[in-house]
């Protein structure tokens, strides 16, 4: 999603993740995972890493704050919402949801991210963003993990996020 915000041009290879990986993948980056971005001899692999160095080659527009205080808390918040990432594909694809303590530790690092959501959106005016007005990089690091939630009240019915305890998170789900 990142690399859409720059006016750069790319070759674009979809990789079936589900799949074993292409040799041609592997060469670049030999845990043979997605994405990988490769400009010249310089190859880097992972999400952030790569949405980092586009935000840092290509500065407009930016995507980071310019405060290293927001900046810093804004990868707490990413941090906070991967720990709750982890959990959901363990309850998704373990059959979790029939673990208490794990259905509640997930709920649990989503606390944190749902505060933060209507912390930022009092503080914004009510904006949709956790960047703000638009979507910064924040912004991009949780929202493609956060819409994977929308699949438990169908395969985890026990963790889904109900509009109660998640009410921010719920309204970004489904308006």
């Amino acid at each position: 999603m990142v690399y859409n915000v720059f006016d750069f041009s790319v070759n674009l290879i979809n990789v079936g993740i589900y799949t074993e990986c292409p040799d041609f993948l592997k060469e670049k980056n030999p845990a043979g995972t997605v994405p990988v971005i490769q400009t010249g001899d310089f190859i880097l692999p992972e999400s952030l890493l790569i949405a980092d160095y586009l935000d840092e080659a290509y500065p407009s527009p930016k995507l980071h704050p310019d405060c290293p205080k927001q900046k810093a808390l804004d990868r707490v918040l990413v941090d906070r919402n991967s720990q709750a990432v982890t959990l959901f594909y363990k309850i998704a694809y373990g059959g979790g949801d029939q673990d208490a303590e794990m259905v509640e530790n997930f709920h649990a690092k989503l606390d944190y991210v749902e505060k933060e959501l209507a912390a930022r959106r009092k503080k914004n005016g009510g904006k949709a963003f956790f960047g703000g007005d638009e979507p910064k990089m924040v912004d991009f690091m949780i929202w493609p993990w956060t819409e994977r939630y929308l699949v438990f009240p169908i395969i985890a019915p026990k963790a889904e996020l109900t509009a109660d305890r998640f009410p921010e998170l719920v309204r970004e789900l489904y308006d």
